[in-house]
């Protein structure tokens, strides 16, 4: 519907120049013309983005959640336009807001079936996906490939190895030994966590490690020498357990 937008009358004040009252007329019209923009220019531009999750076999995945992250080899934000759901298909429609012309990485996850965010780099087994859109422009065909699934740390015990006793405020450091994004340094493939992992369940299954990939990890605490990297190498879904020593 169109806006009719008609004059408006200012009353004289004898005090104010002619210059001010102009100056007032111009300011009032500025403000009636920003309150018809706002509504253009805020909340409708939009692009439409379609297209399917399927695992390392090619079969779809579905009640997975799809993410878009700007597109940037020099830094990784680790966060992502807010998720969307594919279907029993393996099927997404995602509509998202777009200020400008955007390259996106498309990500995808389902942890509870084994499939990290690999919105983080840290679990990301190939390059993702590239989606360019702009205002009101739709693509479709998108094909994100997740898998294979995670393996699992699911316990980890660090001790004093002098007193035994158990040591508070552990972490664990874990690091990819190769990369597989070409141009993205191995600095980001770097995942540091609590040593004092969260109650396995339904839907948290451990610490989540890339499968079939060369890891190291290290423990370390304040006032503790960090241990010495261990590497890993674990096959989907399998779990490990670490218990450590740390000297003072």
């Amino acid at each position: 519907m169109a806006m009719i937008i008609r004059p408006t009358k200012f009353p004289q004040v004898p005090n104010l120049t002619r210059e001010v009252q102009t100056a007032m007329k111009l300011l009032a019209l500025y403000v009636i013309g920003g309150l018809c923009i706002v509504p253009l220019v805020y909340g409708q531009c939009r692009a439409d983005v379609s297209g399917r999750v399927l695992d390392e076999a090619g079969k779809p995945v579905a009640n997975a959640l799809v993410s878009f992250e700007k597109h940037d080899l020099t830094h990784v934000s680790d966060e992502a336009i807010h998720f969307f759901p594919t279907d029993s298909d393996g099927r997404f429609d995602a509509n998202i807001d777009v200020a400008s012309t955007t390259t996106y990485w498309v990500n995808a996850k389902k942890e509870e079936d084994g499939y990290p965010n690999n919105v983080l780099a840290f679990y990301d087994n190939r390059l993702p996906p590239e989606v360019t859109v702009k205002c009101h422009m739709s693509v479709s065909g998108v094909v994100v490939v997740i898998g294979p699934k995670a393996a699992y740390i699911t316990h980890i015990s660090v001790i004093d190895a002098k007193t035994g006793r158990a040591v508070s405020n552990a972490s664990i450091t874990l690091r990819r030994l190769a990369a597989p994004i070409k141009g993205l340094p191995l600095s980001r493939f770097t995942l540091s966590a609590s040593a004092t992992l969260w109650k396995i369940g339904p839907t948290y299954l451990g610490l989540a490690v890339p499968s079939n990939v060369a890891i190291s990890y290290e423990i370390s605490a304040p006032g503790f020498e960090a241990s010495q990297p261990e590497v890993i190498r674990l096959p989907p879904l399998s779990k490990l357990e670490i218990s450590i020593g740390l000297k003072r």
